[in-house]
């Protein structure tokens, strides 16, 4: 017994002088006290001879590194010692030979204290620290001084405890707290390996999210990566998550070219979060082209939008009149299952309009008005002045699908509740005459005429003006597209009432190409084989035919028959006759047409007078050509019209 405490004797100085010699703090060393030493045990442990000339006892044991560490209770050791008051050390008496036993009450203590020890090793419950220490740098950390109020936990954790404390921290914002125990624990010793904690990737990505998220700048969390480096570590996706989300918060837009460069060169794979973050610190519409890069970055790496992205492309694109650009967007958008917002398919709908995109406004108009697998049905409606620019752009062209898909959504957004305006007809109409479809022409002629019935004899159905773009595409082709279309309106009369509209834009087409008798023929076909009577717009368009042939008697017979039939001449009709009397140099009938035109209610126009005075001139006739100058006062003409003609 006397060799036992005799050792533990010579155990206890070297150890006092091994602490001093290497500097080593009080609280961060084990305990080798007697009284705790004798309550553990030590597999082959083998005491030294009480022997003042012992050669040396193993300075790992003195430091905690030797068969206590090998057991794994280092790590219980050390917190325990940090979680007691440093109490004075015992003096040996100089008389004895050997030291006092320790108190049975200090024995019954010991082991209590160890259990305590290894259950805040496990991490049942955290351990405060007793005293203020400066904790040492980590490469990659900022220097913090801890507090006795600081917890002090990373020295008793696995790895995924480390994890677990550090995420906890940071969710109650306490960032020091979290860089403060992955210090810690880089200062611990593996009690497995025993060897100090090596810096790891995951827990180094904690860190640097706590240094971002308390407001660190990109270039700073930067250098941390550097420092990542240069201990071994590569950086991996997480990290650049953090980057990402920094450079997010910030104002310089030019950190997120040299991220995805840094991310280029380290291989990383780009997620489709930076790129969505950095299309979304642009100041749209002037960084629009910018983003065009960030686009090509995901379409290169196969990425996938989010709806928000691909709205505020779409719509900032629209502003700046790329409607081409903004509708390939909505079809890559379309491929990656990311649609835009209804405000952003509005803005395309209007710079499609502007820009004659059709294949834009339709893809505006399937997308607000379709139906699409796992979204909510919408059910939005457009104004009918929208809806008649779109219409308007199918007529400019040809687009029949796109004129037949705003002519659906036109039904749909008036609800029943009024038939579409004229001007909807119309754009209809000229839309599937360009685009060459004569059915559809055919039958909007005849819903018009059903539901303006009562405006048959007014400019609505003139074929020189509303009708004129059918007049054009009827006789595009010569008298051979002129013959279908009549064999065609044939073929529809035994099943339901032709349009007179369409028999009329025939008859003027056949005038325009100076078939005049297949022109009359048409005309006596409205009785005959359509059963229907002739309206003013019949009557002008067989006078327009005659008096390009220069038949002012058939001319003139027409007009009886207007007169005769109970049909009032309009303007266009006595302008037509005073033409042919120009043409036929009949000054005289061309002046008591005119005078008949006025008593009518209707105004000479200039251009009309003008040619009328020409001709009077020509003819010596002073008086007719000083009756069409008083004319100038009556009807205000503008400057141009002089005595001199």
């Amino acid at each position: 017994m006397s060799s036992f405490r005799g050792f533990f004797k010579l155990f206890y100085r070297r150890g006092i002088k091994a602490k001093e010699a290497r500097g080593v703090h009080a609280s961060h060393c084990v305990d080798t006290s007697p009284s705790l030493l004798r309550h553990s045990t030590l597999p082959n442990f083998k005491p030294a001879p009480d022997s003042p000339a012992t050669k040396g006892v193993n300075i790992n044991l003195l430091t905690g590194h030797g068969f206590l560490q090998f057991r794994g209770l280092h790590a219980s050791l050390q917190a325990w010692q940090m979680s007691q008051p440093e109490a004075e050390e015992p003096t040996p008496s100089p008389d004895a030979g050997e030291v006092p036993a320790p108190a049975s009450a200090e024995a019954n203590v010991a082991p209590a204290s160890v259990e305590q020890a290894a259950s805040a090793a496990q991490g049942d419950k955290p351990v405060d620290a007793t005293k203020g220490v400066l904790a040492p740098i980590v490469p990659g950390m900022p220097v913090v001084h801890r507090g006795a109020s600081a917890p002090v936990v990373g020295h008793s954790l696995s790895i995924h405890g480390l994890v677990k404390e550090m995420t906890e921290r940071i969710r109650q914002r306490l960032f020091e707290e979290a860089i403060q125990i992955y210090r810690e624990w880089l200062q611990c010793i593996d009690p497995v390996t025993g060897k100090p904690n090596k810096p790891l990737v995951t827990p180094c990505n904690i860190a640097l999210l706590a240094e971002g998220l308390k407001g660190a700048p990109v270039d700073v969390l930067l250098k941390r990566v550097e420092e990542m480096g240069r201990l071994g570590l590569a950086p991996n996706t997480d990290t650049f998550y953090v980057l990402f989300n920094a450079a997010g918060e910030g104002k310089d837009l030019a950190v997120f070219d040299r991220l995805f460069k840094i991310v280029q060169d380290l291989g990383i794979p780009v997620q489709t979060e930076w790129c969505t973050k950095a299309i979304a610190r642009l100041r749209f519409d002037s960084d629009v082209w910018k983003a065009m890069d960030y686009v090509r970055i995901m379409v290169t790496n196969n990425l996938s939008p989010d709806d928000v992205t691909i709205s505020k492309l779409v719509s900032s694109f629209s502003r700046i009149g790329q409607a081409q650009k903004a509708t390939d967007l909505v079809r890559w958008g379309q491929k990656r299952d990311a649609h835009p917002s209804l405000n952003s398919l509005g803005d395309l709908l209007q710079a499609c309009v502007e820009s004659d995109v059709s294949e834009g406004a339709l893809l505006s108009l399937e997308l607000l008005f379709g139906r699409r697998k796992g979204r909510p049905v919408r059910n939005p409606s457009l104004d009918e002045g929208t809806l008649l620019a779109v219409l308007s752009l199918a007529a400019r062209t040809g687009d029949v699908t796109l004129s037949t898909k705003a002519w659906e959504v036109l039904l749909v957004s008036l609800k029943q509740s009024h038939p579409p305006s004229e001007a909807c007809f119309l754009a209809r109409l000229h839309a599937a005459t360009t685009g060459g479809d004569l059915d559809l022409a055919i039958s909007t002629m005849q819903a018009m005429e059903k539901e303006y019935a009562s405006a048959v004899n007014t400019e609505v159905f003139s074929p020189f003006t509303s009708l004129r773009p059918f007049v054009l595409g009827v006789a595009r082709g010569g008298g051979a597209t002129l013959d279908t279309t009549y064999f065609k309106l044939e073929a529809l009369a035994s099943t339901y009432q032709v349009p007179l509209s369409a028999i009329n834009c025939v008859i003027l087409g056949c005038a325009n190409v100076w078939d005049i008798d297949r022109c009359y023929q048409t005309f006596e076909a409205i009785r005959s084989v359509f059963g229907l009577m002739p309206n003013v717009h019949s009557c002008n368009a067989l006078i327009e035919g005659f008096a390009k042939m220069k038949k002012v008697p058939e001319t003139l017979k027409v007009y009886e028959f207007m007169i005769g039939s109970g049909l009032h001449p309009d303007q266009r009709t006595f302008e037509s006759l005073i033409k042919a009397h120009i043409v036929n140099r009949d000054t005289k009938s061309a002046m008591e047409t005119v005078n008949e035109m006025i008593d009518a209610g209707f105004s000479l126009h200039k251009d009309l007078a003008v040619k009328l005075r020409r001709r009077f001139i020509r003819e010596c006739d002073d008086q007719g050509a000083r009756d069409i100058l008083g004319f100038k006062q009556k009807f205000n003409y503008a400057d141009g019209f002089t005595d001199s003609g």
